[in-house]
């Protein structure tokens, strides 16, 4: 009887407890943080913000032709454009990631950083190990003949390492200048690598090892958070340089995250990675918005390391090469800066870590040869492409498991050969006339390519792999990057030459499909729809430049199973100088027609709408249960039986106790001849069976 009581209550009692602390989060999360920035600034405040603005813009931008006063005209009217836009959303979260990202609150997170990058004292690393290559064009870089797995299998197998391996060059001149620093939330580190000389329009490679002092193997970094990031290319003096003149096809800092162990390929670039498209207008705060903050009680996990990795081109000379090559004296240096945040400040049940969610088309063969993750689309007509993200809860890629508000988003496409992208919730391709002929997407399957490089079709000769046989080497479960499809095909834009449709008819046929599944379901939803490229381009000696383009969404709260859908539609925009003509790779579908490589991606942020679900995701003691769990299945398993055990047998044992004496008591008020005895020889009997119990208890 006791053991079936005590069962009961060694299950009833951490429920109950669980249920207890429920509510208590609940009524906790009711409870505002104060904003990062509950005041806006003062009219002298606001001036001073403006002027670094202009410092920028005037340091940053080499083609300009204005006075000071024209450019602080500039910044003033891109700045009240932003701030319009903040103010028009929905949530406080939004408007304070917004004014953040792209307002008035950007200018202070960059005063502070700028300001101790400028006092700050740099300690110097003569001969850091670096990977660094200058290619003289376009063409020249992709003729490497590298296979994009292969570059991503070198980042994940040596670079994130946790010793340190030799991977790249220490003869060389460069230096890598290192510093630390308080800010206002935490503190900030910063690298940078150089200088380099800048000598035309060339393509620039660079691999560092970035902050291994910084490394925190798990679980040690489970209760740490990252504030906010910033990868650039810098001046001597810390200034970022703008676009134009450099155009960043990616600058990732790689993290590598405890639970990505155990999957491919390890490691994440979310919030830590800069793209050409990320900058402000560039009559306003331009590249200023590689700065990526993040608000007050919000925070990214703390990874156990990093790595850097970029490919920048300059899409124009300086303006003293103009004249001759031989004037081109200026430098540059890549610069990555991460700021570790207050832990006090933390209170993940209120906010926490933003989840992430990426909206795409997917961008890679695993044996495509190395043209970083874009797709080809037609040079010269229209044409588009789509992919709804996974609908089974067991895919990585799965968008919604938790009904989730919408806190912020960017939006990376290659504009100048893209019309429009729309991401529709809750409404498939089929359910949106698409995926049935004649609107049929051309895939090229996972093949190796006739001149693979390494022996007899075994890829597992090929750095990283752990595949035997090419099926094993194209299997789906491999991603390729993070948050990256899982199908491993390159997808090609629509062949429209039988429909007789221009994309603003397509458009106008798949919204009729929307509203017709929306009066048959009520559900689906158009959540963003981005608009001309002319809304968010500059043109600067006849040269036209995008930025990041400010889109409003349709809705904030997302349901829990929702889907994705992404829709690109692509055409030549804005008809640029010398487009880049490129052949199709032998190992993909033959074509002679003259193609463009294309980026299409949204990076949203969610915050769980559950507090408790919130408390799960990032709560110290929680992450430490959930790595220990998965790393450590066996160990945890008998710990918890342990447990429970423990306390199963301590309510046992009281219980037994309480019903003995009971039973007890009941004898002696019914004996009238009881034995002194009998009270000494039952208490002998309750030592024996203690004594027992803790020796049984202590051997198991």
């Amino acid at each position: 009887v006791a053991l079936l009581i005590a069962a009961v209550l060694s299950l009833a009692i951490p429920c109950l407890i669980g249920a207890c602390f429920g509510v208590w989060i609940h009524l906790s999360a009711r409870s505002t943080l104060p904003a990062s920035y509950p005041d806006s600034p003062s009219l002298s405040e606001t001036a001073a913000l403006v002027e670094m603005g202009v410092d920028h813009q005037i340091n940053s931008q080499w083609f300009m032709n204005k006075t000071r006063a024209q450019v602080r005209a500039d910044v003033v009217a891109s700045i009240g454009r932003s701030e319009a836009f903040c103010a028009g959303l929905e949530t406080g979260d939004q408007r304070e990631w917004c004014t953040m990202s792209v307002g008035i609150n950007l200018l202070r997170e960059w005063r502070a950083l700028k300001t101790g990058m400028d006092t700050a004292d740099w300690e110097t690393d003569s001969h850091p190990q670096l990977y660094y290559s200058v290619h003289q064009d376009e063409q020249q870089y992709f003729d490497q003949k590298i296979t994009y797995r292969e570059v991503t299998a070198k980042i994940k197998s040596v670079m994130l390492s946790a010793d340190e391996p030799s991977w790249g060059s220490r003869n060389h001149s460069y230096r890598m200048l290192k510093t630390s620093f308080p800010a206002p939330r935490g503190r900030w580190h910063v690298q940078k690598v150089g200088p380099f000389r800048q000598r035309g329009t060339e393509w620039v490679h660079c691999w560092f090892d970035a902050f291994r002092e910084l490394a925190s193997p798990a679980p040690s970094n489970l209760g740490k958070w990252v504030g906010g990031t910033l990868l650039a290319v810098v001046t001597d003096d810390n200034q970022i340089l703008g676009y134009p003149p450099v155009h960043a096809h990616h600058m990732h800092l790689y993290q590598q995250h405890p639970d990505q162990r155990q999957s491919h390929p390890r490691y994440s670039i979310f919030h830590s990675e800069t793209h050409v498209g990320a900058e402000c207008e560039q009559s306003g705060l331009g590249s200023l918005c590689a700065l990526a903050m993040i608000p007050k009680g919000m925070g990214l996990p703390y990874p156990e390391r990093w790595f850097f990795d970029s490919l920048v081109n300059f899409v124009r000379p300086y303006a003293q090469c103009k004249a001759s090559q031989d004037a081109c004296t200026n430098d540059f240096w890549f610069l990555a800066a991460v700021n570790v945040a207050d832990e006090s400040l933390q209170q993940p049940w209120v906010h926490g870590a933003p989840v992430g969610v990426v909206p795409e088309i997917s961008d890679g063969n695993p044996v495509q040869y190395t043209e970083a993750g874009t797709f080809r689309v037609p040079l010269d007509r229209e044409s588009l492409n789509w992919e709804q993200l996974p609908t089974d809860p067991k895919d990585n890629r799965f968008p919604f498991r938790f009904d989730s508000e919408l806190l912020w988003w960017k939006v990376h496409m290659h504009w100048s050969h893209a019309q429009d992208l729309w991401v529709v919730l809750d409404a498939s391709p089929i359910e949106l006339g698409l995926g049935h002929a004649p609107f049929i997407q051309h895939r090229t399957p996972c093949t190796l390519p006739p001149d693979w490089p390494y022996p007899e079709t075994v890829p597992s000769a090929w750095p990283g792999s752990t595949a035997t046989t090419v099926d094993e080497f194209c299997d789906p479960s491999q991603p390729l990057m993070p948050m990256a499809s899982n199908t491993l095909t390159t997808l090609m834009p629509l062949n429209k030459t039988n429909t007789n449709l221009t994309i603003d008819a397509l458009k106008s046929k798949i919204l009729r499909a929307l509203a017709s599944h929306q009066a048959k379901t009520g559900r689906g939803t158009l959540l963003l729809d981005v608009p001309p490229m002319t809304s968010f381009a500059a043109t600067l000696e006849d040269q036209t430049y995008w930025s990041r383009p400010l889109v409003k969404p349709a809705l904030t709260q997302i349901s829990a199973g929702s889907s994705v859908t992404t829709i690109g539609f692509y055409g030549p925009q804005h008809q640029q100088p010398n487009p880049p003509d490129i052949p199709a790779p032998q190992h993909t579908e033959s074509t002679a027609e003259r193609q463009f490589r294309m980026h299409t991606k949204v990076w949203g942020y969610l915050k769980p709408s559950s507090p408790l679900v919130r408390w799960w995701l990032n709560n110290y003691w929680a992450k430490l249960a959930r790595y220990h769990a998965t790393f450590f299945p066996v160990t945890t398993l008998l710990v918890v039986l342990a447990l429970w055990s423990t306390l199963l047998l301590v309510s046992a044992l009281l219980l037994w106790r309480v019903l003995r004496r009971r039973q007890y008591g009941q004898y002696s008020r019914v004996s009238t001849d009881a034995d002194p005895t009998t009270d000494a020889a039952s208490a002998e009997d309750d030592t024996l069976f203690l004594d027992n119990l803790v020796r049984s208890t202590a051997q198991v």
